[in-house]
């Protein structure tokens, strides 16, 4: 969804749109912290969940290419759980850099899946 955010600043001291970009920028930690921390803007809350949400699903993910490459080590075919992992990887950067350009921008983008949660979860409208 591109609707620009709204602006009520950031409790942080930092405009909306940068802290965002750093909860995102710093992966878990900072959006963990940027998540705690923020009390006044939805904006930046949205971010630093949707950060939280796509690390968790990265986890998953990793998880899924451990499985693929004890699969392919009984089966011997390293390409199955190299192409795993590479995929995995693959999503995880494409996502973590369309929400570091839209977080920057002032853009609200969700995430496939998690994005609508993380929207409510947030009190963004």
């Amino acid at each position: 969804m591109d609707q620009s955010a709204p602006s009520p600043g950031s409790s942080t001291g930092l405009e909306e749109n940068t802290a965002a970009f750093l909860a995102v920028l710093l992966t878990w930690v900072g959006a963990l912290v940027f998540y705690l921390v923020e009390k006044k803007s939805p904006f930046v809350r949205f971010y630093a969940l949707q950060e939280l949400a796509l690390s968790l699903g990265m986890v998953a993910l990793a998880a899924l290419s451990i499985t693929a490459s004890f699969i392919a080590a009984a089966l011997r075919s390293p390409f199955i759980g190299f192409g795993t992992s590479s995929l995995c990887s693959l999503i995880y950067l494409v996502a973590w850099i369309a929400l570091l350009v839209n977080a920057y921008q002032g853009k609200v983008w969700e995430l496939p899946l998690l994005g609508a949660w993380c929207r409510r979860q947030a009190g963004l409208p």
